[in-house]
């Protein structure tokens, strides 16, 4: 067992500040590894004399969870073996907090997934100290297509109407193919966007996109086209490194 004491100084003795503590340590304890961690009941001393509350969790952590062999459900328009090389599950690895809220966010950002349930199911452990723990991963895809449209009208810009189509998994990856249009009184467009997350590699993203149109005003007339591709890689924990090219054509008539 592994004990955590904690004093909530010069605050009133309120039992719901004692849970959240005791919650809060055992969130802590789970999130650096050990999964099977379950709080025990607290040990609680009161001095009548000094009007003082001292509070001391014990937390059951039980062997250090690693994880073992991936299990993927629900995937129809990705390739399992895609999934899997996404999730990068790499046997042996400490089951933290951080590893497998990362497993989940990856598959979330894509945009292609309604749903992404991530669990663990404990093996016997071979010893007290050491537990294996194998990752099941449950995935509820969107829909292959969805639209999306709308309409405005202000007094200087006039009229605009807008629409757009996605497409999902159209390259078996979790992809987002995007088709969008403007039409209005002073400026259309027409363009289109593909996202391939994990492109090569976990956790890395390509991004490419075209788009034409033309702004016309009692001024000028504006014609525009644009072409670009950016290519994001994980650099660390939190940090992101991103490639960028672009080609920009304008021709302005005054």
């Amino acid at each position: 067992a592994q004990k955590i004491t904690s004093e909530l100084r010069r605050q009133p003795a309120r039992a719901s500040d004692v849970l959240r503590v005791q919650g809060q340590a055992l969130v802590a304890i789970k999130d650096s590894g050990f999964t099977q961690a379950e709080d025990q009941y607290p040990d609680i001393v009161v001095d009548h004399a000094t009007s003082t509350m001292t509070v001391t969790y014990q937390v059951a952590a039980g062997p250090l969870t690693r994880l073992g062999v991936i299990t993927v459900s629900g995937a129809e328009l990705t390739p399992e073996d895609w999934v899997v090389r996404t999730a990068a599950v790499r046997a042996g690895d400490v089951a933290t907090g951080d590893r497998l809220r990362k497993i989940s966010e990856r598959f979330r950002l894509t945009g292609a997934y309604q749903a992404v349930d991530l669990a663990l199911t404990p093996v016997a452990p071979v010893d007290v100290t050491t537990g294996t723990a194998n990752v099941t991963l449950g995935l509820q895809e969107r829909s292959k297509r969805i639209w999306s449209a709308g309409a405005q009208w202000s007094t200087t810009d006039g009229l605009g109407v807008d629409a757009s189509t996605s497409y999902f998994h159209r390259f078996s990856q979790a992809d987002t193919l995007t088709l969008e249009g403007r039409l209005g009184t002073l400026e259309s467009s027409i363009g289109a966007n593909l996202r391939l997350p994990s492109f090569r590699g976990p956790g890395r993203d390509l991004f490419v996109e075209a788009r034409a149109g033309q702004e016309s005003t009692d001024a000028f007339t504006r014609l525009l086209a644009r072409i670009g591709a950016n290519y994001a890689l994980p650099r660390g924990r939190k940090d992101m490194l991103t490639y960028g090219l672009g080609l920009d054509i304008t021709r302005t008539r005054t």
